[in-house]
């Protein structure tokens, strides 16, 4: 199976636990997967659309693992590829005003799990973002350290979480921004907020972390 998911390690930040490295290893093989072999799921990829869904249940498997402090956050995300200084595409995820217009028992905006007391930020569907364009640098998960919202704003909104992933040959590189959306509460009356859709997967991550200590 090719990589899912980035984790993004940064000189400012502490290096994570093996307990927490070893979780991201389980949210890589097994929850996408687990969602699929759910009988209510509505497709198979869902999940991988579904940001509430998934990080509500990355949230719960993180607490279950001793992570007490883990929650999920409402964010926008902003993603910039160039090349010699020239754009080469961006695109946007939960921007305010951008145009964006809620589905049936989905809300507009965008959520990550997060880990106050590693200062993690663990985003995982970024699958409908990927594009040619940025050169399969883009995997659908990051796991990204974040720090304080910077008084400088993007779209209005305060950046707390960002990484930069460049091909060396030409000078291609691309950006990620994660912007600060505490006020977005909409994702509370989200239909994939129901906790009994996350009972299953919850407790197929928690196997498949036991297995592994085996």
């Amino acid at each position: 199976m090719p990589d899912e998911m980035t984790v993004v390690s940064s000189a400012n930040h502490a290096p994570l636990p093996q307990r927490l490295l070893d979780a991201l290893d389980v949210i890589e093989a097994e929850l996408h997967s687990s969602f699929d072999r759910q009988p209510w799921i509505r497709e198979p990829g869902y999940s991988k659309q579904s940001c509430l869904l998934t990080s509500l249940t990355v949230r719960d498997f993180l607490r279950e693992l001793g992570f007490a402090d883990a929650n999920v956050r409402s964010v926008a995300v902003v993603m910039r590829a160039e090349l010699a200084g020239r754009e080469v595409h961006s695109l946007g995820i939960g921007v305010p005003g951008w145009g964006q217009v809620p589905e049936a028992g989905r809300f507009v905006g965008h959520i990550v799990a997060v880990v106050p007391s590693a200062r993690l930020l663990i985003d995982t569907t970024l699958y409908p973002a990927i594009r040619p364009q940025w050169r399969g640098l883009l995997t659908g998960m990051f796991a990204v350290p974040y720090g304080s919202p910077r008084s400088r704003r993007m779209f209005g909104l305060s950046p707390f979480a960002a990484t930069m992933i460049a091909d060396e040959a030409d000078g291609f590189k691309m950006t990620i921004v994660w912007l600060d959306r505490r006020d977005n509460k909409a994702w509370r009356n989200g239909g994939d907020n129901e906790p009994l859709r996350r009972v299953a997967v919850l407790a197929a991550l928690c196997e498949r972390a036991r297995n592994n200590q085996a």
